[in-house]
């Protein structure tokens, strides 16, 4: 049986000073952190972030932010976006960004993903995946989306980060504390 789960699009906006402040300490030499326009928001992409000053040197980042005061130990790979209307999720589409920046801003954790690698991981794996991990259910109200049920899973940080570290090296976890 599948969990309701709740999604606020709106909350990774608020957000928006707590990401800033983790691309800063992440990213050295960030010189500009500015939304999207709506265009490159619809396909994938949050953020911009420039090293130069001028962007011409840039780097995407789509952002997903989870209500709670813990790091549930786990991401929210959204397969299906809209089951009324069919449409798949955002970890079925080839990513347009460079980096999912997947956070837990009340608890201070924040995850950086490289979008190509975790799409091709799940890819890989989601036969498996799955299998082994329950699909979620998520009500939502999101922009251009009245209203709509999403489906996805909740596959643990370990699983994700043994998946992409058995196809392209491991990757880091780097929290703001």
């Amino acid at each position: 049986m599948a969990k309701l789960f709740a999604a606020d699009y709106s909350y990774a906006e608020k957000c928006g000073p707590q990401f800033d402040a983790f691309y800063r300490y992440y990213f050295l030499g960030v010189r500009e952190v500015w939304r999207a326009d709506k265009d490159a928001d619809v396909g994938g992409v949050d953020k911009y972030l420039s090293f130069d000053g001028d962007r011409q040197h840039v780097v995407g980042v789509q952002e997903k932010a989870r209500r709670g005061e813990y790091d549930y130990g786990d991401l929210y790979l959204e397969y299906v976006t809209n089951a009324e209307r069919g449409r798949a999720g955002w970890i079925e589409q080839v990513p347009t960004s460079d980096y999912l920046c997947y956070a837990f801003p009340a608890a201070n954790r924040y995850y950086l993903y490289p979008s190509q690698q975790l799409y091709l991981s799940y890819q890989r794996n989601k036969v498996a995946w799955h299998k082994e991990f329950q699909a979620q259910e998520c009500r939502e109200k999101s922009p251009g989306d009245l209203s709509g049920t999403s489906w996805g899973l909740l596959v643990p940080h370990e699983a994700v980060h043994a998946a992409i570290a058995a196809a392209f090296g491991p990757i880091s976890v780097i929290p703001t504390r």
